[in-house]
């Protein structure tokens, strides 16, 4: 076996056991999050005086943060950034095997889909967009169209 063909099967299984272990921590989350939020929101009331009306004012607002997916974005958002990452890379390592052109990684992908013979799922434009607004406005998707006032961003604003 060339040692290139051993480094192409060795990144094909270092890209499993990336997938494997991101569906594992994903499922850990499922499990504990809700509780990481209530022992949050307890915590958050432990050391809370009655007559601290500034405090159960900042615990309230707190509270519905939590409620609101503050956990979600930023713990489970990086479950969503790793597997992002995940694909690119891989995307990335096929197209070099491959001898494609490095463009954007939309494009890259889209054209190894289709000389793979593989239709190029819509979800993945989708994804991309999801990515973006995690890792550019920690999960604030109303703040993506905020950088730029263009009509792409703020389409993609609209299909998150």
């Amino acid at each position: 076996m060339s040692t290139q063909r051993w480094s192409d099967d060795a990144s094909f299984y270092g890209t499993l056991l990336e997938l494997w272990a991101l569906e594992e921590y994903i499922s850990i989350l499922e499990v504990q999050l809700p509780s990481l939020t209530e022992k949050e929101k307890h915590r958050l009331r432990q050391d809370l005086r009655a007559d601290d009306e500034q405090g159960l004012h900042y615990t309230e607002i707190a509270e519905i943060e939590l409620d609101e997916g503050i956990t979600t974005r930023l713990i489970t958002g990086s479950a969503l950034i790793a597997t992002w990452a995940t694909f690119e890379s891989a995307v990335r390592r096929a197209a070099g095997i491959l001898g494609q052109p490095r463009e954007a990684i939309l494009d890259t992908s889209q054209k190894l889909f289709k000389r793979l013979g593989i239709p190029h799922p819509n979800q993945i434009k989708d994804f991309y967009s999801l990515r973006n607004a995690l890792a550019h406005a920690n999960g604030r998707v109303e703040d993506i169209a905020l950088d730029r006032a263009n009509e792409k961003r703020l389409k993609e604003v609209n299909e998150i």
